[in-house]
Order: C-alpha cells, then sequence, then structure tokens
C-alpha cells in the first residue's frame, strides 16, 4: 500500500477576509477600498474573458475562456435530411473560465512547510492516534520565512 500526501486547508478565506489580510500588510488603503478593487477586479476579468481578452497578471497568472460542446461530424451525411450537419453555437454547452498560474503559483513546494496532521476522520471523532497520521498542509511561509 502507497501513502500520498493531501493537502488540507486551513479554512476558506472570503474577498472579505482577504481585503482585511492584506490591509494589515503595510499599506495604506483601507479593508474597505482592498474589497472594493478585488470585486471590481473579479467583475471586469469576467467581462473581459467573455469578450475573448486572456487576462495576464504577470506571477499571478492567465484567466481565460473554456468552453465545453457536443461533438458534431461534419463529415458524416444526415440519413433523415440527406445534408452535412454544421457546428452551431448551439452545441455550446457551458462557457468556464480556464486559470493557468503564473510563476509565483507554479510548484511552490520550495516555499511550503509540512506538517503531520490527523487524519480528517479522526480529526471529526476527536481522536488522535500516533499511527494513523498523514502529511499534510501546504502552508507557505511568508517573504519573511514565517
Amino acid at each position: 500500500m502507497k501513502t500520498y500526501a493531501q493537502a488540507q486547508s486551513r479554512g476558506r478565506m472570503t474577498v472579505d477576509g482577504l481585503a482585511k489580510h492584506m490591509a494589515q500588510h503595510n499599506t495604506p488603503l483601507s479593508r474597505g477600498t482592498i474589497k472594493a478593487v478585488l470585486e471590481d477586479f473579479i467583475d471586469c476579468t469576467r467581462e473581459l474573458i467573455l469578450d475573448g481578452w486572456i487576462v495576464d497578471l504577470g506571477n499571478m497568472g492567465t484567466f481565460n475562456v473554456s468552453l465545453k460542446s457536443t461533438g458534431v461530424c461534419e463529415s458524416k451525411v444526415d440519413e433523415d435530411t440527406g445534408e452535412k450537419p454544421v457546428f452551431t453555437t448551439s452545441a455550446i454547452k457551458e462557457v468556464n473560465c480556464w486559470y493557468t498560474p503564473g510563476p509565483a503559483f507554479e510548484n511552490m513546494i520550495a516555499d511550503a512547510e509540512f506538517t503531520e496532521v490527523d487524519t480528517r476522520e479522526n480529526q471529526r471523532k476527536g481522536i488522535t492516534d500516533k499511527n494513523d497520521k498523514i502529511v499534510a498542509g501546504t502552508y507557505a511561509k511568508n517573504q519573511n520565512g514565517q
């Protein structure tokens, strides 16, 4: 039996929480201003990718549109109509956002710390078992190594 690493999150960071966190990092901007900028960033990024733009945020990465559709075999003649089918927009079933990480978000192993923690099942049960631990949690250090 093989054991693999499994990331465990500390929780969910909301836009409001992120704005509060960012406001504590030596910025003259208030939490409210940062939150407003983040909300506008979300709206504008969505608008731009739907308009066909790739939004390139440098070290953070890029956002672009992704489509899912059913296939249309244009070389096959429809037996009922005798016509070749043509791909139309009705074949598009989903329009999604595709994120590609930039250099700051690719293979962050050099900045990650790993901690042995109880399995989620044991955490739910309130059990600590030295033989039933997993290595999890990729908690990145900040630039000061903390």
